[in-house]
């Protein structure tokens, strides 16, 4: 049998190719950011998400100093800027699922 683990953030990147989601997880948020932007690099995507799978993550991105929203967000979408080499330059924004 194996283990089984819960990840707080879940890391989602949109493949330009095929217009899938490629999932990973990862328990800390600077892993979470790190392994988008990896992902992102390897696949020459431009879209990317992160999505908080506990409390401890909720109450995380929550506390981002950007957000102000008194709901708070559920999600951070990442567009990332292509034509730079290492796709370090991103904007990061806070989603929330009630507000499309």
């Amino acid at each position: 049998m194996g283990k089984s683990i819960t990840c707080n953030y879940e890391i989602q990147v949109l493949n330009p190719v095929t217009n899938q989601l490629h999932l990973q997880g990862a328990m800390r948020f600077k892993e979470a950011k790190t392994k988008l932007l990896i992902e992102a690099q390897r696949l020459g995507a431009s879209i990317g998400y992160i999505w908080s799978q506990t409390k401890i993550a909720e109450r995380k991105l929550n506390n981002i100093p950007f957000v102000t929203n008194h709901n708070g967000i559920d999600y951070l979408k990442f567009d990332i800027q292509v034509n730079t080499p290492e796709r370090k330059v991103y904007t990061m924004s806070g989603m929330s699922v009630c507000d499309n």
